[in-house]
């Protein structure tokens, strides 16, 4: 993933500076045509040297906090990312990590720039870091988060409520493999212990917090 986002930005950079044929010429992939970007290699020690960067490690501790049974507190703490009154703490691991990756879908979704990579992608790691954070704390501008004032307007980008949750968060955390099926289970039709409860915000169609982790505890292993 970070191999990409830098690629793209690199590239993109490269055109506004001197065009876009000098962009196309910057990390062509040798084995395919002109419009073909260099794909990652994992055996190639300039390509991991080249993902070993501040976005790259902020990535990797998103992914490890998502996919591994970690408690999200010591996670926190055990990878410095505090409060922040005394080190740059959540709020700067956040701006470090949000913004490149949302110019990074806006470049791709308009097709200013080509990549190999789905810049969705990068949004569902995003959606599911903070919907566990949801999960854990009640809310994410409640008491015991650690601030991340900074970036509301990134998570108002992401379509992220403070407390309630989406189809698509319920998605991430129970581990079905498409949205739809989620939404399924919210259909009157679902027998009673497997239904999930919504409530209506306005146009949006959202879960409860207390109904998604009662949810998620008594379908645990059901997809």
């Amino acid at each position: 993933m970070t191999y990409y986002i830098r690629q793209t930005f690199e590239r993109y950079a490269l055109m506004i500076a001197h065009g876009y044929l000098t962009a196309e010429e910057e990390f062509r992939d040798p084995q395919g045509d002109d419009t073909f970007v260099k794909p990652f290699d994992n055996e190639s020690a300039e390509d991991r040297k080249y993902v070993d960067c501040k976005l790259g490690r902020n990535l990797e501790i998103m992914r490890k906090f998502c996919w591994e049974n970690v408690s999200p507190v010591e996670f926190l703490e055990a990878h410095g990312i505090t409060d922040g009154v005394t080190s740059g703490g959540f709020n700067d691991f956040l701006f470090e990590t949000l913004p490149p990756c949302l110019a990074f879908q806006s470049l791709v979704e308009a097709g200013v720039m080509e990549t190999l990579y789905g810049s969705e992608k990068a949004l569902r790691l995003l959606i599911h870091f903070f919907a566990k954070l949801k999960m854990h704390y009640g809310r994410l501008d409640g008491d015991g988060i650690p601030p991340l004032d900074m970036v509301w307007d990134q998570l108002d980008s992401l379509g992220t409520h403070a407390e309630h949750f989406s189809f698509r968060e319920l998605t991430l955390l129970s581990g079905y493999k498409t949205e739809r099926a989620i939404r399924n289970l919210a259909s009157p039709s679902t027998p009673a212990h497997r239904r999930i409860q919504v409530i209506k915000e306005g146009r949006r169609t959202l879960i409860e917090h207390g109904e998604a982790k009662r949810w998620l505890s008594a379908n645990k292993g059901e997809k």
